[in-house]
């Protein structure tokens, strides 16, 4: 672990970081307090690890591990093994705000740790890619899951998004790895020779419970995913390896055939997929706000029409609520929304929130959000909508699946 100053002309910090055996850093991240966050992979058996956090021995063979410096790299503020009784290796890593590290890479492990209603509690066969969500403290999983078909798969690269959304890409062998419906690429592409590998890109939900997309990136050659940044707009950028002389390009790109049209010859390559983190049309709507109380905190607000999720998040302090709506009245301008779901340290809660939408009333376009957590915690949020309103149909009353009559105007 090595940290530079900003001139490139000396050390900050650098320290070793291991045991008696092979250890190796894979990825890393580093969060606005200037904390760096490592995985990679190791053998030791007695790898530093912090008391109380996830998992503090070995249970022999190779395990991932995720590790947090100190701003200043003269401590650890927790490190954990991560892995089952096979070969697990961590891969990429990405911190999301309240300072919770998103890891992915490969796993062999048939009792690698998942955690409830993950997205695949178990292995689909073969070496399986993992997404895991620690917590903040490193003492334990918010979620983690499988992420692979009956082949081999391994995560490489992970983002996270402002409102939780992990993206992930590598690469998979399987016919059968988890699509969702209306992916890009929902067949795996045939490769050749047979059996070879091809790119994967996927968004999961702020739960981890759920696939917003997920598709096959390739052609028939050999296609590895490595890398992924987003923009402002929740847009996804990939880019990786291609021995495809057919890997899809689109219309006006920078270089829209192979150059040295061979199969095997290897070519970067860079893909963009808009923000379907909501829906393909974009079916959100979003506002800020502040908690209405003592603390003042700042926060943000969060529904998305075709998942039925609901979030909000206290910018300044990491709070943050997630769940899902169980019923819907709408009148006049106005729609209440009930619906149940977690803090994210597991804590459950029960919410109501009343968003007003483009009735010529005052108030019109604003949220207000009542929650309140099993251990009595209450708070009441208020703010203006700033990406899309409610626009309201008539009057009805939902209860169970999805509402229709709520929908973004832009």
């Amino acid at each position: 672990m090595t940290r530079l100053n900003p001139t490139g002309s000396g050390l900050v910090y650098s320290t070793y970081l291991g045991g008696s055996g092979t250890d190796q850093g894979r990825g890393i991240a580093v969060d606005p307090g200037g904390h760096a966050h490592v995985t990679g992979l190791t053998n030791s058996t007695n790898f530093p690890t912090t008391p109380g956090t996830f998992q503090t021995t070995s249970g022999g063979g190779v395990h991932a591990f995720v590790t947090k410096l100190n701003p200043t790299g003269s401590g650890l503020v927790y490190s954990t093994y991560l892995g089952g009784s096979g070969s697990d290796q961590g891969q990429g890593i990405a911190v999301g705000s309240g300072g919770h590290a998103y890891v992915t890479g490969s796993t062999s492990s048939t009792n690698f740790p998942t955690t409830t209603n993950a997205i695949q509690p178990a292995s689909g066969g073969g070496e399986d890619a993992f997404v895991t969500m620690l917590n903040s403290t490193g003492t334990g999983l918010v979620y983690s899951t499988y992420l692979g078909g009956s082949g081999d798969e391994e995560g490489k690269g992970i983002a996270v998004d402002s409102r939780g959304h992990a993206y992930v890409t590598g690469f998979t062998s399987s016919i059968n790895f988890p699509r969702t419906t209306g992916a890009f690429q929902a067949i795996a592409p045939v490769k050749v020779p047979l059996g070879g590998h091809g790119a994967f890109v996927a968004a999961l939900n702020p739960l981890g419970t759920g696939l917003v997309y997920s598709s096959y990136l390739g052609g028939s050659g050999e296609d590895v995913g490595f890398g992924i940044a987003l923009d402002g707009s929740y847009s996804a950028y990939f880019t990786g390896l291609t021995n495809s002389i057919n890997f899809p390009t689109t219309a006006g790109a920078y270089q829209t055939t192979d150059p040295v049209p061979i199969m095997g010859s290897g070519d970067a390559f860079v893909t963009k997929i808009a923000n379907m983190t909501c829906s393909p049309q974009g079916d959100d709507v979003e506002g800020d706000g502040g908690e209405q109380g003592a603390d003042g905190h700042e926060g943000y607000f969060h529904f998305c029409k075709s998942s039925g999720e609901m979030e909000f998040e206290e910018r300044d302090s990491g709070k943050r609520m997630k769940g899902r709506m169980d019923a819907v009245t709408i009148s006049g301008n106005q729609a209440l929304i009930n619906g149940r779901g977690t803090l994210l340290d597991g804590t459950p809660l029960y919410y109501a929130a009343v968003v007003l939408g483009n009735a010529p009333v005052i108030g019109a376009n604003h949220f207000a959000i009542v929650w309140i957590t099993s251990t009595g915690s209450f708070f009441h949020t208020f703010g203006p909508l700033t990406n899309g309103y409610i626009a309201v149909h008539g009057s009805s009353t939902q209860t169970g699946g999805l509402l229709d009559q709520v929908e973004q105007l832009r």
